[in-house]
């Protein structure tokens, strides 16, 4: 079922800007199969501000294994990420929905961190990066976010660190509530000649924003631990 997607909410006590730290790309991810959000069982209560979050360290909100039963958190290496560079999208239109299946971030963050978490046995990778921007920047990139979503709804071609992707089937997912604003979709990526489903949540939360990519879906587990780092 596809349902309205784009959830915002404001709270009485302002907004959170987040401090995090510089990252110069993030990555996509890869692991089993599922074919989208659908109910995640998220909570839906009220989120009020709080003071600024660090992404590592002690207190820090990125994950880490202790926060994920059953998961590997790790951070990737250079050669696994992609940059927004990387991506090459002949419809500007595009741009943003495709940095988001390519797993980096949209926009112009002041810095991010991002983490793949693996279940247990390799059968699922899910990469979850976390970006600082001022408020207004945040609330701009869920924005133009929704509306590459339906602009590219027919499909397109675009290249990643030079091998050929074509997009099919993109739509809008449920998406899970509990933050200022958040937004699901998917589609089919074909790589190569294969294709496979892809999936992305996107959450923010004052000025972080928080991206998390897989192929097949995005497991509901993985959301809420990283919704639990964030004040």
């Amino acid at each position: 079922m596809v349902g309205t997607t784009v959830h915002r909410r404001l709270t009485g006590c302002g907004l959170l800007v987040c401090t995090v730290l510089s990252l110069t790309s993030c990555t996509a991810a890869s692991g089993g199969g599922g074919t989208g959000i659908q109910d995640l069982g998220l909570k839906a209560g009220a989120r009020p501000s709080s003071p600024a979050l660090t992404v590592t360290g002690s207190g820090g909100a990125a994950l880490s294994s202790g926060d994920l039963k059953g998961y590997t958190v790790t951070t990737p290496a250079a050669d696994e990420t992609h940059t927004q560079q990387d991506v090459r999208v002949p419809e500007a239109a595009c741009a943003s929905v495709s940095y988001a299946f390519a797993g980096t971030v949209v926009g112009e963050p002041s810095a991010a961190s991002v983490r793949q978490a693996a279940r247990a046995g390799g059968v699922h990778t899910v990469t979850v990066a976390l970006a600082s921007y001022e408020v207004p920047a945040a609330e701009t990139v869920l924005e133009t976010l929704s509306a590459s979503v339906d602009s590219c709804a027919d499909g397109y071609a675009l290249t990643v660190a030079g091998r050929q992707w074509r997009v099919t089937g993109l739509a809008r997912q449920i998406a899970p509530p509990g933050t200022d604003q958040a937004l699901a979709f998917g589609a089919r990526i074909e790589r190569d000649g294969d294709g496979v489903p892809v999936n992305v949540v996107v959450l923010r939360q004052g000025g972080a924003v928080v991206y998390l990519s897989a192929t097949g879906s995005v497991p509901p587990e993985v959301v809420q631990a990283q919704l639990h780092k964030l004040p």
